[in-house]
């Protein structure tokens, strides 16, 4: 059971205080038609506003712009070639 059995028993306790929300596309769900007071342990995860309000400790992506590329005109030339080397005899 490890860890999964106290953190299923947290989501089970807090069910009072999440609200029952759904997706745009699960509104026609039979779950979310019938208006039961059940919660299952993810939809009481993600009715939590509490978790969506602690953040990420990872940074905000900072948008680097796009790079130049080569220049209009630049041509590198051709690519050198190598002989290719066989593999000799094993003894």
């Amino acid at each position: 059971m490890g860890i999964t059995g106290p953190a299923y028993a947290q989501l089970f306790a807090a069910s009072g205080i999440a609200e029952k929300s759904c997706n745009t596309w699960e509104r026609y769900l039979p779950y979310f038609r019938r208006n039961t007071g059940v919660l299952t342990p993810s939809t009481v995860q993600r009715g939590i506003p509490i978790i969506d309000e602690s953040g990420t400790p990872a940074k905000a992506p900072e948008p680097h712009g796009k790079s130049p590329g080569r220049v209009k005109g630049d041509f590198p030339g051709k690519r050198e070639h190598f002989p290719v080397i066989e593999k000799g005899e094993t003894g």
